[in-house]
């Protein structure tokens, strides 16, 4: 995870920063529901880990810049 140093640099009034972290939500809570869903396959984990994976990562690259 990013340091508390980088994240009080980045504009947290820009919108892709905004746009970052409301994609980064979503991608948790859509990741917790199929993990708990009674008929997820795993195939529907992967894709959704991934799509978390690559959320968070293009947070951290923003944090980065």
């Amino acid at each position: 995870m990013a340091s508390d140093e980088a994240i009080d640099g980045v504009d947290g009034g820009s919108p892709e920063w905004r746009a970052a972290l409301i994609e980064v939500e979503e991608a948790r809570q859509q990741y917790a529901r199929v993990l708990t869903a009674a008929d997820s396959v795993e195939s529907e984990v992967d894709n959704v880990w991934l799509r978390l994976w690559r959320t968070e990562r293009r947070r951290d690259e923003l944090i980065k810049q």
